[in-house]
């Protein structure tokens, strides 16, 4: 459906840190308060100062954010949690909002234009433009009276965007000590630097015989003329793509970080495309994808695509002839007849690794999933992995280096450590911020309905400080993650 409200930035910045880092305020106020009538209060899940929060605001979050925080609603402790955390962060936006108020913070009309048609966008690229249209003649509404509902929320955004950064972010320091001494004092919650290996690797995928691949192809290079002569990508997706997952919406595939997919060709073309253009079809172990950028951070932290799979099935027989001419290159590279780099060159599948001679870099040992961990697991510098058995292929490996388990040094981390000291003083001085402007506005949360289990473990701990971002093997293991 399209989105009843503007996302909210606090939303899930302060549901990390759980509910018990804010302060309750159970039918109590900090200052004289009106009461809302009887004829509302079934309906009305907390006050503050002279406005609302109704328990239906609470029930649309809830809907939003139960998919992201893997919450079952059949679940009453979690989900019961989950509203918790919503309706205090509810009641903590609507205190910020009645401060900036206060404050006679002003607004950049331009930034606010900006949020609106941001999101109006996104809806569009979600739902594709038909299933804008459909929706928003669902819930009877014009786009106008969208935009509408959208700038209001776009608005107090930024105000409580503006009051923090006034009253929390400016006032914020981390000095270079308070780094040394976090790092000193918390040995045991950093943790260890993992075992890793750096390994040449070999890939080579499964196909059909050559006659049955070109006619996937032609397949793929069909769909993407009519793209180029005209059908809009979200149709060309609902007609003729094999993914199922993503058909309905017009092919969109949610956000994805760099290496998270596991593919690095795929994901060369998802993060250098520009945005709005159509590549042309892409081979992975999965079939034929063409993609379309919807849209990218500027710093290509994150990118998400709308796409077209065309999906090759090899036979039985087919994955019998790919293995037994794996098994005679690894013969050939066991045997001294051929080098290991110059196999990759020759025969891996994988563009980006056959370019530096297979070297993937530095990986985490705990980053090979499935039959990849097992094949290198137990290799000593300049073995020869056995084969390992992925979906869609087969790798061969030679480890060429390893580093033991160890602690991190401090220069390995300081610059993760310093983010983490400036947000744990950014989250307490917010939570102490807070506490304040609940003693200066009247507050009043209702008790949660008796139908409901009352939970006091928060939903969502305190990330962990220094998590070693994971290298993506492509097709390691039984879980690999494949454009889908």
């Amino acid at each position: 459906m399209v989105s009843r409200r503007l996302p909210g930035f606090l939303l899930v910045a302060l549901l990390t840190l759980g509910s018990s880092a804010w302060v309750h305020a159970q039918g109590t106020s900090g200052a004289p308060g009106p009461r809302v009538g009887a004829d509302l209060a079934e309906g009305v899940a907390a006050v503050v100062g002279d406005k609302p929060i109704l328990r239906s605001e609470v029930e649309e979050q809830f809907g939003l954010l139960a998919p992201q925080f893997q919450v079952d609603p059949s679940d009453t402790a979690q989900a019961n949690q989950l509203r918790r955390d919503i309706l205090e962060n509810l009641v903590s936006e609507q205190l910020l909002s009645l401060e900036a108020e206060a404050q006679a913070i002003k607004v950049d009309q331009t930034q606010i234009d900006q949020a609106v048609d941001e999101a109006i966008r996104g809806d569009r690229e979600r739902l594709g433009a038909d299933g804008f249209a459909a929706e928003l003649l669902k819930e009877g509404i014009t786009e106008t009276q969208l935009r509408t509902r959208y700038m209001e929320d776009a608005r107090k955004e930024s105000l409580r965007r503006q009051l923090l950064q006034k009253q929390i972010s400016s006032k914020v320091e981390v000095t270079d000590t308070q780094v040394e001494k976090y790092f000193r004092d918390n040995q045991e919650k950093i943790g260890k630097k993992p075992r890793a290996l750096r390994v040449l690797d070999l890939f080579v995928r499964t196909t059909p015989d050559s006659v049955i691949e070109q006619t996937y192809r032609k397949r793929a290079e069909e769909v993407h003329g009519e793209i180029q002569t005209g059908l809009s990508f979200e149709e060309a997706a609902r007609r003729y793509s094999d993914d199922a997952k993503t058909r309905e919406q017009g092919g969109v595939l949610g956000r994805f970080g760099p290496g998270e997919l596991g593919d690095r060709s795929f994901e060369k073309w998802a993060f250098t495309l520009p945005i709005g253009e159509t590549s042309e079809p892409i081979r992975t172990n999965l079939g034929y994808h063409i993609i379309q950028v919807v849209s990218r951070d500027p710093q290509s932290q994150w990118t998400q695509i709308r796409h077209v799979l065309i999906q090759v099935n090899p036979s039985r027989t087919d994955e019998s002839r790919v293995i037994a001419n794996v098994e005679s290159i690894r013969h050939r590279i066991v045997s001294g007849e051929l080098d290991f780099a110059e196999a990759v060159r020759r025969y891996s599948d994988d563009a980006a690794s056959r370019e530096t001679g297979g070297d993937v870099g530095w990986l985490p040992i705990d980053s090979f999933l499935g039959d990849t961990h097992g094949a290198v697991d137990s290799l000593r510098v300049g073995d020869v992995s056995r084969i390992a058995r992925v979906e869609g292929g087969f790798h061969v490996f030679k480890l060429i280096g390893e580093q033991a388990e160890t602690n991190y040094t401090f220069d390995e981390i300081k610059d993760q450590l310093r983010d983490m000291v400036e947000r744990e003083q950014r989250q307490k001085a917010v939570e102490e911020y807070l506490k304040e402007l609940r003693g200066r506005y009247y507050v009043e949360v209702r008790p949660v309905p008796s139908t409901m289990t009352d939970v006091q473990a928060p939903l969502s701990p305190p990330p962990d400080p220094v998590p070693p971002r994971r290298a993506e093997v492509p097709g390691k293991g039984g879980e690999r993650k494949e454009p889908r």
